[in-house]
């Protein structure tokens, strides 16, 4: 047992060893949410604001960044059906902040709630967006260009009323994540 536990510390850190070496740095690997604030799902009106930076470097290029709402659970089990079923419908602006460029942000979204059709472009980076429900309890809202470099804010406002997710708790967030869709 003693010797297993060694062993796998030792490939451990040959693995990260040889990562150094190819020029693969820890932030492309890392899988850490950029920036998240806590919103309720309830009821019409809610909203949440993040406002984060990003370089295109900071990420594997498979990934693309996601806007999206998370589930926040203490442990307990959650329906799953309950998440699937619901279809919270969300405003969303993005507007990048940098001083003398403060300008809007395309984005690609669900337009409808038929998340089998291609994603829509934004039109002056605002948006009503149909979120679809996509993994580890996330709603998948939009993605930016990952090439697009700069400070950003992102509104984000429910327009529909979920009674149903009501009493559970979410966050808000903009992350590097691989995003299958459409």
């Amino acid at each position: 047992m003693f010797k297993e536990k060694i062993l796998r510390q030792f490939v451990n850190i040959v693995a990260l060893g040889i990562l150094s070496l190819t020029g693969c740095s820890q932030s492309t690997l890392d899988e850490s949410i950029k920036a998240t604030a806590p919103i309720k799902l309830g009821r019409a009106g809610e909203k949440a604001s993040i406002v984060f930076s990003t370089q295109n470097n900071e990420s594997h290029e498979k990934n693309k960044l996601l806007i999206g709402v998370s589930l926040v659970t203490d442990g307990r089990l959650v329906n799953v059906d309950l998440l699937r079923e619901s279809i919270p419908i969300f405003k969303v602006k993005i507007t990048n902040i940098e001083p003398k460029s403060e300008r809007s942000v395309h984005f690609f979204y669900f337009k409808t709630k038929d998340f089998s059709s291609k994603l829509e472009p934004s039109k002056n980076g605002a948006a009503i967006v149909f979120a679809e429900y996509f993994a580890s309890h996330d709603y998948f809202l939009a993605y930016i260009d990952r090439n697009q470099n700069g400070k950003y804010n992102i509104d984000i406002e429910v327009v529909n009323n979920n009674p149903q997710l009501s009493s559970l708790q979410f966050e808000a967030f903009v992350d590097y994540r691989i995003y299958g869709g459409k």
